[in-house]
């Protein structure tokens, strides 16, 4: 399983939401715990166009700080490659992938990323993270509940991986428990990307 978010330029009348900011972890079996591995993916993206005025209010990401960074398609294979190496799975094995937030713009930005030419492979599931927590509610919130504390706003990637992480790493007893419940996720409609 593996902890994934990402910024996006959102919508708008003239461009299809892209990628412009890409995080990833590794949750894994500490004996019966759940631990995230400190060795994360991590990269800025060339979408190749300006955020949305919405998106942008969201990541606070300038285009400045993308021009000449690589693009989706050539950071995709290197993630692929990454998540084979550390979960050490096979073409059969599925792939998890527990999202801050999961919900229609992140599927439409993956749908628009994933062409003929780049597929997402078969094996591979997004499922929204906050979902584990009981009732469902912000990661804000629950962070705040079980630390004391509110999360410094900063909606990059990668923070919010590591934020998603400290949480399940916090609330989930057991990795049997996390497994249970990303089975819960799963039997539900909608666990690929579109």
């Amino acid at each position: 399983m593996f902890l994934l978010d990402f910024e996006s330029t959102g919508v708008s009348r003239y461009i299809s939401s892209k990628v412009i900011d890409i995080g990833a972890a590794h949750i894994i079996r500490d004996g019966d715990h759940v631990k995230i591995s400190d060795d994360r993916f991590y990269q800025l993206l060339d979408p190749g166009c300006v955020s949305s005025i919405y998106a942008f209010n969201y990541h606070k990401i300038l285009r400045s700080e993308t021009r000449g960074k690589p693009s989706f398609k050539d950071v995709f294979p290197k993630l692929k490659q990454w998540v084979t190496e550390k979960a050490q799975v096979t073409d059969n094995d599925a792939c998890v992938f527990l999202m801050n937030h999961f919900a229609r713009m992140e599927q439409m930005t993956l749908a628009n990323e994933f062409t003929e030419d780049l597929k997402v492979p078969d094996n591979w599931y997004f499922a929204d993270g906050s979902s584990i927590f009981v009732p469902r509610r912000p990661l804000a919130e629950i962070y705040k509940e079980l630390f004391n504390r509110e999360p410094k706003k900063k909606n990059r990637a990668n923070y919010d991986v590591d934020i998603l992480g400290k949480c399940i790493s916090k609330s989930v007893s057991d990795y049997s428990s996390l497994e249970q419940s990303v089975l819960s996720i799963l039997s539900q409609p909608v666990t690929r990307y579109i």
